[in-house]
């Protein structure tokens, strides 16, 4: 079996090519070009100037269309990450000791993103050097110097640790913002989990001073496992703000009708009752099928689903939440005291 040594999510993996069309697919890429190399290779000096055919990405360094290669990506990975990494990869062509960091090894790493840390880091990216050596200043760019840069290599770029890029980001978060990417990197969102909320912790307290470090040590603090989505992070983190018990995140429910059991995004258990967000990835018809089948397998099972879309009224969908756990609270401990007898 033939296999690549490639790096996901800051670990280093030996991945089956064969097999990897769950995780990994199969994305073209430009491949950045040194002007001296392009002329030694036959390319016209008119095609790499800035009227020629080739894509400037920074001084000393070009792309085209017609010079690609195959490169087993992330399968999530979309236009922003093919951007930010051709921009990275042509900016360490010419200065190799330099590391992708902040909002653009974000996107990168696959981190929960609000969109327009996406969108920034789409107009510029952030590359740090060592303290010792100089700044990089290119348009697009924001040169940075950092004391303590632990990178690796992610699909040929140069990024970051994990840890050190959720710092460095840190200054730019809200508490559900920086709660949703925190989720997102202990739980199953593009990937399996990356590391455990304690390993975050012992890295994160070795970083003594950085911007932001009250609201992320919060947002650790209120993170958790298995969530998917960062609007189900927002979810959770609007009914416990609320003051309503905190639900359990994709709890398992057994029901008659299916062989193995149904995830909800959320739910109380003793009050049956289930939460779904339903997202973008709700909208096309196979998924609204097998929703409706598993609401309505639900409902005959006594649980309540209640929904959530993007045009919700929290404000209302909260206080009918509390009256529905105030009224099926009774109900809840009648079946305990039947479990009991």
């Amino acid at each position: 079996m033939t296999a690549q040594n490639l790096s996901f999510n800051g670990h280093r993996i030996v991945h089956p090519v064969e097999n990897c069309t769950r995780e990994l697919a199969a994305i073209d890429v430009r491949v950045p070009i040194r002007v001296d190399d392009a002329h030694r290779r036959g390319i016209s000096t008119y095609a790499t100037s800035s009227r020629g055919s080739m894509d400037r990405q920074v001084f000393g360094v070009r792309m085209s269309d017609s010079r690609q290669e195959t490169l087993y990506a992330p399968a999530w990975a979309d236009s922003t990450w093919i951007e930010i990494h051709e921009r990275a990869r042509a900016v360490q062509l010419v200065r190799p000791e330099s590391v992708l960091v902040g909002a653009a090894a974000g996107v990168l790493l696959g981190f929960a993103l609000p969109r327009r840390l996406e969108l920034a880091a789409r107009e510029r990216i952030d590359i740090a050097v060592p303290t010792d050596l100089p700044v990089i200043r290119r348009q697009g760019i924001r040169g940075r110097r950092f004391s303590h840069l632990a990178p690796a290599d992610f699909f040929g770029v140069r990024v970051d640790s994990v840890t050190n890029v959720i710092a460095s980001l840190a200054g730019d978060l809200t508490e559900y913002e920086a709660t949703a990417v925190l989720d997102g990197v202990v739980g199953p969102f593009r990937s399996s989990p990356v590391m455990s909320r304690t390993e975050i912790a012992d890295a994160l307290h070795a970083h003594l001073r950085y911007r932001g470090k009250r609201v992320l040590m919060s947002a650790l603090a209120r993170a958790r496992d298995n969530v998917r989505s960062p609007r189900e992070t927002t979810l959770r983190l609007q009914i416990v703000d609320a003051g309503l018990p905190e639900p359990r995140i994709a709890a398992p429910v057994h029901l008659r009708e299916t062989p193995s059991p149904v995830h909800p995004d959320l739910s109380y258990e003793d009050e049956m009752i289930a939460i779904e967000y339903d997202g973008r990835g709700h909208w096309n018809e196979d998924q609204r099928t097998y929703d409706s089948t598993r609401y309505a397998q639900l409902s005959a099972a006594g649980w309540l689903v209640l929904t959530v879309t993007k045009q919700t009224d929290m404000g209302q969908w909260l206080d009918a939440l509390r009256k529905h756990l105030g009224a099926r609270r009774g109900l809840a401990a009648i079946r305990r005291l039947r479990r009991s007898a």
